[in-house]
């Protein structure tokens, strides 16, 4: 696409308020249009087919895999195992599981609590891990559709809303402390990611705002897409910490924005 600053370029900016770098012209004219009159942010939920890691004991979901749009024959499953994180990606931290690790020990080695995670996920999964894809309804409810390794009667069942995690990890069939805590603190650390949903109960989105507030950078990207605010006084404070945060960074010699 053609740049007021160049002739050809791989991207471009587009911003409503017309401060763009993106040159109007026959081939960029019906995106231009397309932007100018999209709907408001955020954006209604499409994804209504879910693919779940299934609990081993009680064989009902544990872990979201991926969601896609509705369509006529759902995806080929070819693997099971869990992973929530990109390779080489250990940023996640749990504050809570590291305490109940290490007691007052400060000398304890710090521990990827990413791979642990997904060590205990894909343990309650089982030796032979099994997966399903719900089509969900607008009640939270779930028909299961194919799936890897399922049992006789599966296909086709119907799962109420209870069944299904709230998040993105079941917090409730966790047997020991530790576990319980390491998968809260996930969803802690995606807490400004998960606010962008618009089906979440208010007490968890009540503890998820607060978690996300801890995060004010991480907040602040995410304002456009966040449907509600229960706390908005937090939040606005959570913004203002973040704005300075990204002003500090841009006096510092070098700094990247």
């Amino acid at each position: 696409m053609q740049h007021p600053e160049a002739r050809y370029v791989t991207q471009a900016i587009w911003r409503r308020d017309g401060q763009s770098t993106l040159t109007e012209n026959k081939f960029t004219a019906p995106l231009i249009a397309a932007m100018n009159n999209s709907p408001s942010l955020p954006l209604p939920m499409a994804d209504t087919l879910e693919l779940w890691l299934l609990d081993a004991s009680a064989d009902l979901p544990l872990a979201i895999v991926t969601s896609a749009l509705p369509r006529k024959r759902v995806p080929a499953i070819e693997s099971a195992d869990w992973s929530a994180f990109l390779s080489g990606d250990h940023d996640f931290c749990s504050p809570g599981f590291q305490k109940l690790m290490s007691g007052e020990d400060d000398s304890t080695v710090p521990m990827d609590h990413g791979e642990i995670l997904r060590r205990y996920i894909n343990v309650a999964a089982g030796s032979m891990p099994r997966a399903q894809w719900f089509q969900r309804d607008h009640e939270g409810n779930g028909t299961g559709l194919a799936g890897l390794r399922l049992k006789v009667g599966e296909l086709g069942r119907f799962l109420t809303a209870d069944c299904f995690p709230e998040l993105l990890v079941s917090e409730h069939c966790w047997q020991n402390e530790a576990e319980q805590v390491l998968v809260k603190d996930y969803h802690h650390w995606h807490a400004a990611n998960l606010l962008s949903q618009n089906n979440l109960s208010l007490d968890t989105r009540e503890r998820l705002e607060h978690a996300a507030c801890a995060e004010a950078y991480k907040l602040y990207e995410r304002r456009h897409i966040l449907p509600t605010m229960l706390n908005r006084e937090r939040v606005k404070v959570a913004f203002v910490q973040a704005k300075i945060g990204l002003a500090n960074r841009t006096t510092v010699p070098g700094a990247s924005t």
